[in-house]
């Protein structure tokens, strides 16, 4: 490795020595010699970054809008960044503003009070959202029943020619701005090409079809039948557990560990949020053939499912399970190189007229997006879906018929 750089992340450092500080004690957790290599980029700079060095746009403003951020030191002025704005350019960062703290007085003396949104929602989420229904999600599901979303307002409203989020806009996206930097500004090589998927982790493992959970039956060595049995069993509107390739990095469910349904009752909306234990009122997102985007949305939508289109009214009755309360809906390209989803939306389409499906995370209430075989089946049992794919395999629960398919081998 020629150059380790990583992201300030320290909450509550004195201003003014948060950098030395916290690079000596991360240094030392690296082994030699990389522990002399490590550089920290700033908090912000490195949130931009993993949007800008991804987005292809030459030219770009910035916009950062955070919690808590982290401390700035003497080079950027006293306090936190919590909102920052950028101009971006391919051979230099300027930072153009930056939220700086009132002083008001206090009982003990004048005391700094910071303005940050971040703070502001998932205080008053914990306010609105019942315990153990998971605040800041829930928040945003209930977004669809007042004004129209942030980034969709952004993108519509903000007079920029296009609007790109990066794919994980979260603090765990900062790794890969810090990564960009120093490959792009440090070492001088050329920008990564522009991703349409973000499955950059570990693939799942296979799945052992000696150990079949009680209650279903594995279908195996499916290859290139798997796509139409699947998308068969999904137009029937059961509910599918979709475990294929590399885990996605971010928060979303991008179609490589996800549970997917048929898009076109609420019905199916119900049930999924039963078996997910979600309130009733959160919504489901779609992943559309990239393609075929505008023709059911006003919009195109993006890869990471960061952004709200508007369904279109005269096809807003055909995909209710996905159609939020005020028409929009937070919608998920899918690209011609998609390996995970792509195949199986192609199928799906040429089965039922409609060229997208419902997609969210595959996991337990709570808990992270699974990440293996093994946990995926734990998963698929737990919530009672009615199949799980995983690689070529199809487990099948009893109470779902068989496929209609004299080529499948089931044991």
């Amino acid at each position: 490795m020629d150059a380790v750089w990583a992201a300030s992340m320290r909450p509550n450092p004195a201003a003014g020595w948060w950098l030395a500080e916290e690079r000596e004690e991360l240094a030392a957790l690296l082994p030699a010699p990389l522990g002399e290599r490590l550089r920290l980029l700033s908090h912000h700079t490195a949130h931009v970054l993993s949007g800008y060095l991804l987005s292809g746009h030459e030219r770009a403003g910035g916009l950062v809008i955070d919690a808590g951020g982290s401390s700035l030191g003497a080079d950027f002025g006293p306090g936190r960044e919590r909102i920052t704005g950028y101009d971006l350019w391919p051979d230099r960062i300027d930072r153009l503003y930056q939220g700086m703290p009132a002083v008001v007085p206090g009982p003990v003396g004048p005391r700094r009070v910071h303005s940050s949104p971040g703070h502001f929602y998932r205080n008053l989420a914990r306010r609105v959202i019942p315990p153990g229904d998971e605040p800041e999600g829930s928040m945003m599901a209930l977004a669809a029943f007042g004004d129209l979303h942030l980034n969709g307002r952004l993108a519509a409203d903000s007079g920029f020619d296009t609007l790109f989020v990066a794919p994980a806009p979260h603090d765990a996206g900062t790794a890969v701005g810090a990564a960009l930097y120093g490959w792009h500004y440090q070492l001088g090589q050329e920008r990564v090409p522009v991703p349409t998927d973000a499955a950059w982790g570990p693939g799942p493992g296979v799945l052992p079809t000696t150990t079949v959970p009680s209650g279903y039956r594995a279908l195996s060595q499916l290859g290139s039948g798997l796509a139409p049995t699947v998308a068969a069993l999904l137009a029937e509107h059961r509910i599918v557990g979709w475990v294929q390739g590399q885990l996605e990095f971010g928060p979303r469910a991008l179609g490589h560990r996800s549970i997917l349904a048929h898009p076109g009752h609420t019905a199916t909306r119900d049930r999924l949020n039963a078996i997910k234990k979600r309130a009733a009122y959160r919504p489901f997102a779609p992943a559309v053939l990239t393609e075929h985007a505008t023709e059911w949305f006003m919009s195109s939508g993006d890869p990471f499912m960061n952004r709200v289109a508007t369904v279109r009214r005269c096809r807003a009755d055909r995909i209710a399970a996905v159609t939020h309360h005020d028409g929009t809906a937070r919608v998920q390209s899918v690209a011609a190189d998609h390996q995970g989803l792509r195949d199986l939306l192609e199928q799906f389409r040429d089965l039922t007229g409609l060229p997208l499906l419902l997609n969210t995370s595959l996991n337990r209430k709570g808990a992270p997006i699974l990440r293996t075989a093994e946990q995926a089946v734990a998963a698929a049992v737990d919530l009672r879906l009615d199949a799980l794919a995983v690689g070529d395999t199809l487990l099948l629960a009893d109470h779902v018929p068989g496929p209609r398919a004299a080529s499948l081998r089931a044991r």
